[in-house]
């Protein structure tokens, strides 16, 4: 069989919160899911423009908001929320009662005016957009546009991840009640001020994943192949990411000077001939999280182009998500070698 003829296509379009039900773009086709009656949360945005909102707390939401009044089911809770608009991002904090919330966002003003958290303003001079992840008070995730943007985390110290300049970008920031500004360039990325152990990280698999450590502080990174540093805290770390075809974990013990984690596939890996390999190409431009169920679980972070995932023989249902927020759900065979291609529609 050829290789063209084993291609699989995802097709992508944004899957938005709805009036009592959900639904899944799948190949030009929507299914309706039925869902539980949720509290209504209402935004009416004044700001001109429309707005891509991300909420996260109970649940994530990711959701499209025209101008004017839109409402939305969501799950109760507490949220923290981020978007784009009048020339910055804008973040804060809203609580969705049982009984629904209605709020309004404008340029000049934001809602839930009780909550007064600290103002974060990063100036990002790197010359390129990119998601920056916050571990601390409270773990948070920020697209940070070039030029300066204004977000509201709770005070607290920091550890920040994001990828720019060509390689993976960590450092710590301590927010006061009175805030902070901070500066991203190419040259100069890490808090100068926290002297802090570097930890080398050799990704020899051949693949990109995403590496859990817990220990002195819980942290969490992109790891792209070859070699990156990041700073950590001294200490003895458990890690924990997904390659090779399944789960890996181990310890690694962080001193003064740093240490170099080297990370490779078992040798015997494919000699049991049960694994096949699988050829992923990425073309949505951004990473894609694919979750995969049937004989084993896996759970695989796609980078943009050409990569490489090992799974056991056999029949999978699959969870992908990527393009923005869109989904897709499907089944497929995995039985020989084949190439697993990946673009928004």
């Amino acid at each position: 069989m050829s290789n063209c003829e084993l291609l699989l296509t995802g097709f992508w379009e944004p899957v938005f919160a709805s009036s009592g039900t959900d639904s899944i773009q799948k190949d030009g086709a929507v299914t309706a899911i039925n869902a539980t009656k949720l509290p209504k949360l209402t935004i009416n945005n004044k700001t001109g423009q429309q707005l891509y909102l991300t909420l996260q707390g109970p649940k994530f939401y990711y959701l499209k908001i025209p101008t004017g009044i839109t409402s939305f089911e969501v799950e109760q809770g507490r949220y923290v929320y981020s978007y784009y608009a009048c020339g910055a991002t804008q973040t804060g904090e809203l609580a969705v009662k049982k009984e629904g919330l209605t709020t309004k966002f404008e340029c000049g003003g934001k809602e839930d005016k009780s909550a007064k958290l600290p103002k974060l303003t990063i100036n990002n001079m790197t010359g390129t957009s990119f998601y920056m992840t916050l571990i601390g008070a409270k773990p948070q995730y920020f697209y940070i546009q070039k030029g300066k943007s204004n977000i509201e985390v709770e005070q607290g110290r920091y550890t920040y991840s994001y990828y720019a300049c060509g390689a993976p970008q960590t450092g710590h920031l301590a927010v006061k009640k009175k805030g902070l500004s901070v500066k991203f360039t190419c040259d100069t990325q890490k808090d100068k001020d926290a002297k802090v152990p570097k930890l080398t990280v050799n990704n020899m698999t051949g693949e990109t994943f995403y590496i859990t450590l817990i220990g002195a502080k819980p942290q969490y990174f992109y790891i792209q192949k070859g070699k990156a540093n990041f700073e950590v805290e001294q200490g003895r770390y458990s890690y924990s990411y997904t390659a090779c075809g399944g789960p890996q974990s181990g310890i690694v013990n962080v001193k003064k000077k740093g240490v170099t984690l080297k990370l490779a596939c078992p040798k015997s890996s494919e000699k049991d001939g049960k694994l096949i390999k699988v050829n992923i190409s990425n073309q949505t431009g951004g990473s894609v999280t694919l979750y995969l169920t049937g004989p084993k679980s896996y759970t695989f972070y796609l980078a943009p182009g050409q990569s490489k995932i090992d799974v056991e023989k056999g029949k999978y249902n699959f969870t992908a998500y990527g393009c923005g927020g869109a989904s897709l759900i499907g089944a497929k065979n995995i039985n020989s070698k084949f190439v697993w291609r990946w673009f928004c529609n």
